[in-house]
């Protein structure tokens, strides 16, 4: 069922992005204290794990994706599944575009790629990192602002739709932690966005069943047809006049 399938996957999604930093990071500790003793063994298994844990977050947002698809198509709202494809194609030209900028002008440099760098060179290659790493990490923070601000629309449009307002505590916290990415502490505010996201997937309920209203049958009220005549001078009385009600004669 679309709904049940939608509901399922955007709690499923969203429980998988809580999870993953909270294994990732003791985990990264292990395998860096690891690589210290065994340099061979212990960068082997930093590397397959940044990959399965890059795999697990690509698929936990398409996960996101087809969720949002098929809530888009219950609650027929286009935009549900709109904004956050768009959000998703962003975050990943932002990586891209910054990437691209960062290596065409910092590893692609003529002075990085000298043999026997000056100490003049040296100062140069430096300023041209730092250069490269702040024009990287602008690009990627315009790139997942405008992204935000898609995800803070669809978690709106799921509060409007659903009655649950934690989708909409979850869009205003989701952007507020991009904007405080700069200072360290937004990646936890974006974290606890998607707990209360997942807390709403997991209280969503479908909308009850409301066969259309019948149209009422429309009656005419009854027409008291029995009406005394007034032999004198003509006027109509109700059925149980004694007197007429224009010339007050017995009738």
């Amino acid at each position: 069922m679309t709904f049940e399938s939608g509901r399922n996957l955007g709690f499923i999604s969203s429980l998988m992005i809580v999870i993953l930093p909270v294994i990732t990071l003791p985990a990264v500790f292990l395998l860096t204290f690891a690589r210290v003793f065994t340099p061979a063994t212990g960068f082997l298994a930093l590397s397959i794990f940044y990959i399965f844990i890059g795999a697990l977050g690509l698929a936990s947002y398409i996960l996101f994706l087809v969720a949002m698809n098929r809530l888009a198509t219950y609650y027929q709202e286009p935009r549900l599944y709109k904004n956050v494809l768009y959000a998703f194609i962003l975050n990943i030209a932002g990586g891209v575009v910054g990437l691209i900028i960062y290596i065409s002008t910092f590893l692609l440099s003529p002075i990085s790629l000298t043999p026997t760098p000056s100490p003049a060179d040296i100062s140069s290659i430096v300023f041209r990192a730092i250069l490269a790493m702040i024009i990287f990490v602008i690009v990627v923070f315009v790139f997942a602002i405008i992204s935000a601000v898609l995800y803070m629309r669809t978690f709106n449009l799921l509060a409007d739709k659903t009655g649950v307002d934690n989708f909409r505590t979850a869009g205003l916290l989701y952007i507020i932690g991009v904007l405080l990415a700069v200072v360290l502490v937004g990646a936890l505010v974006v974290w606890v966005a998607w707990i209360l996201a997942a807390m709403g997937f997991y209280s969503l309920k479908e909308k009850p069943y409301s066969p259309l209203p019948t149209p009422a049958k429309q009656t005419t009220p009854a027409v008291d047809m029995a009406r005394k005549i007034c032999p004198y001078c003509g006027t109509e009385n109700n059925a149980d006049a004694i007197y007429c009600k224009a010339c007050g004669k017995q009738l």
